[in-house]
C-alpha cells in the first residue's frame, strides 16, 4: 500500500530569514553593474562600516573595497570585475580588519545575453 506524499509546509518570510541566518548569512546586497551603485541591507552595510542608510540607497562599490583588507581589495575587485564580465555565480573571501567575510552572488544576464 502505498502513502500519499506529502507537500512541506509553504515558507514565510520569517522562515527564509531564520535558514538564512542558521547558514551564516549576515546580509544581502544588489550591485547594479552600470551605474556603480552597492545596495547593501542594514546588517551588511553595518559589518562593512557603511552608513545603513547610505548602504540601502547605495553606494559606489569603491566604499565595499575601501571597507576590505589592503592586501585584500585588488583580489576582491578583480572577482568582481570578473563575474561582471562572464556573468553566473561567483564567490569571494576577503577579510575587512580582524574578521573574514564570503561575499557570493549571481550576475544575470539580460534578453541579449549581456551581464545586467
Amino acid at each position: 500500500m502505498s502513502r500519499p506524499l506529502l507537500r512541506p509546509p509553504a515558507l514565510h518570510a520569517d522562515d527564509f530569514a531564520a535558514a538564512l541566518a542558521a547558514s551564516g548569512v549576515i546580509g544581502a546586497w544588489r550591485h547594479d553593474l552600470w551605474a556603480d551603485r552597492l545596495v547593501l541591507d542594514t546588517p551588511l552595510a553595518a559589518r562593512l562600516g557603511i552608513d545603513p542608510d547610505e548602504g540601502a540607497r547605495g553606494v559606489p562599490l569603491a566604499a565595499l573595497l575601501a571597507a576590505a583588507h589592503p592586501e585584500d581589495q585588488a583580489r576582491l575587485e578583480n572577482a568582481l570585475h570578473a563575474a561582471g564580465e562572464f556573468g553566473g555565480p561567483f564567490a569571494v573571501e576577503f577579510r575587512t580588519g580582524a574578521q573574514r567575510l564570503a561575499l557570493r552572488g549571481r550576475i544575470v544576464s539580460d534578453v541579449s545575453g549581456q551581464p545586467a
